[in-house]
């Protein structure tokens, strides 16, 4: 099992380092551009380059199944969950086969919205619920991979 961030804008990086250095993962930050990250041998820094999808294709070409992804990008989520592997966004909600269209038709529906001007821009700011819900989320989710992979 590996972790690969979306780390173009993502909040939850240092967090994410803190549980993975517990579970001994490894962790692929990719990004449009280099950036500067914390040293250690199992922090693997992947610069994809500054194309439109650089990012999103980088990931989709090296995520595999049972591995982890934190995005709060749905496309890229879609991408992924098709095979096998397991998403979860900055605010700690875990995307899969069963929720990735709803959470699909909410992103059309909220970009509709923002184009006529009914809503403002973007995701409200990042609290310590979200936070503390992204950590148990993904403490969550690494038990329910480690238990899948047991023979």
């Amino acid at each position: 099992m590996v972790i690969y961030i979306d780390a173009d804008a993502c909040p939850v990086k240092e967090d994410t380092f803190k549980v993975a250095k517990r579970y001994q993962l490894t962790v692929h930050v990719v990004s449009g551009v280099a950036i500067h990250l914390p040293k250690a041998d199992w922090i693997l820094p992947a610069v994809a380059g500054p194309g439109f999808d650089a990012v999103d294709n980088w990931i989709a070409e090296h995520a595999k199944e049972n591995d982890i992804v934190v995005t709060a990008d749905i496309l890229l989520a879609d991408r992924v969950i098709k095979n096998s592997v397991f998403v979860i966004d900055p605010r700690g909600r875990i995307l899969d086969a069963d929720n990735i269209g709803d959470a699909r038709a909410t992103r059309e529906l909220l970009s509709e919205l923002r184009q006529r001007g009914e809503i403002g821009l973007g995701p409200a700011k990042m609290g310590k619920n979200n936070r503390s819900n992204y950590l148990s989320s993904l403490d969550e989710l690494i038990n329910l991979v480690m238990k899948r992979q047991r023979p």
